[in-house]
């Protein structure tokens, strides 16, 4: 009897459906192509002092016409004061 039991719960555990596999995979494949579509952070960047593509990554997201060194300078700030206030914590 316990047999038995045991070979019915493998069948119910080894009978996927094809459209669950299906239904579970598009939400991976979606994940995946955004993750090379999305562009970097440029608060990120600035954390880990690529300065070079933090400018461009500014530039990216607010349009090549607008002035961003204010918020530039801003970001650089905060990324700095961070690190400040973190190293003296410790």
């Amino acid at each position: 009897m316990i047999q038995e039991l045991a070979d019915s719960e493998n069948k119910e555990v080894i009978n996927v459906n094809q459209s669950d596999l299906v239904a579970r995979l598009i939400p991976c494949g979606v994940l995946l192509l955004v993750l090379f579509i999305t562009p970097e952070s440029p608060r990120w960047l600035a954390k880990i002092g690529k300065q070079r593509e933090f400018d461009a990554a500014v530039r990216k997201l607010r349009g090549e016409e607008i002035d961003v060194s204010e918020e530039a300078a801003e970001i650089r700030i905060r990324i700095l004061n961070l690190f400040f206030s973190q190293n003296y914590e410790n």
